[in-house]
């Protein structure tokens, strides 16, 4: 999860530390972006900051380094949650 006024991972879930080889605590604090791999990176951005704009629902495909470093594919669902 992420807060949409900084950007910053404030909640991962246990598919994401495995996939990612990181724990929570180190996941969190991060700026979301920064886990996405460059190459993709700017379409992520751009796909969040339209989600932030208009409250569209994307679902996304992206590469994120796994826990070896291999590329791996991620869907990612921009969405609003209120707590």
């Amino acid at each position: 999860m992420v807060d949409r006024e900084s950007g910053i991972v404030v909640d991962a879930n246990p598919a994401a530390c495995r996939l990612l080889g990181q724990p929570a605590d180190k996941l969190c604090g991060q700026l979301h972006h920064d886990i996405v791999d460059g190459e993709f990176r700017t379409a992520y951005i751009e796909a969040f900051e339209h989600h932030l704009q208009d409250g569209s629902q994307p679902c996304c495909e992206f590469y994120v380094p796994d826990a070896s470093g291999e590329q791996m594919a991620v869907s990612v669902l921009f969405a609003r949650w209120e707590y």
